[in-house]
């Protein structure tokens, strides 16, 4: 039990880091998602999650900003845990799956 208060406490510790890293990658002109299932272990066994990655890298274009990956988790694809949130704030071109394009607004590349 130890152990998980003390991992919960470096999550929050670490929170500052996570929303300037996510900022970063929100303002890029092209930005990528992917999910990727995850087990996640519930009562009467497993069920599917997801592991979203966004990812920003502008060093083909010429860009001096550095690259960066955010990572978010959410247990489905539904509702308000769905972190797909992040496009729907960005402009530019989003290089995704047809579902995060369609909530963009914008034409899959």
């Amino acid at each position: 039990m130890a152990e998980a208060v003390f991992a919960a406490r470096k999550g929050e510790l670490l929170k500052p880091l996570h929303t300037l890293i996510e900022a970063h990658v929100r303002a890029a002109a092209r930005l990528h998602g992917d999910d990727t299932t995850v087990p996640l272990l519930a009562r009467g066994g497993t069920k599917t999650a997801r592991l979203w990655t966004y990812v920003r890298d502008d060093r083909p274009f010429a860009s001096a900003a550095p690259p960066a990956v955010v990572f978010r988790f959410s247990r489905d694809r539904a509702g308000a845990q769905d972190p797909m949130v992040i496009p729907r704030r960005t402009k530019g071109v989003c290089a995704t799956y047809f579902a995060i394009c369609s909530i963009c607004g914008l034409s899959p590349v």
